[in-house]
């Protein structure tokens, strides 16, 4: 009864949400962090600016239609 007054579903303890939540952070950190440092490498190899800003802008256009419109036909391009 007090998971369902403190908003978590049955079952759910505070240190499991936290250490959940904890490790996503970790991750999504580790892969915006890998998407800026390539598109980095493309800066320099390409020089110019905007390779980069397509690479960088790429996955969120494609991200944020999938999951705000729940498009689930939306998928990365393979190039």
């Amino acid at each position: 009864m007090a998971s369902l007054f403190k908003v978590r579903g049955p079952g759910e303890s505070a240190g499991n949400l936290v250490g959940d939540a904890l490790v996503m952070m970790v991750a999504i950190a580790f892969f915006i962090s890998v998407i800026f440092n390539l598109s980095v490498i493309l800066q320099v190899t390409t020089n110019s600016a905007l390779v980069p800003a397509i690479f960088i802008i790429w996955p969120l256009t494609i991200s944020m239609p999938t999951i705000f419109a729940h498009w689930t036909w939306l998928k990365y391009m393979v190039l």
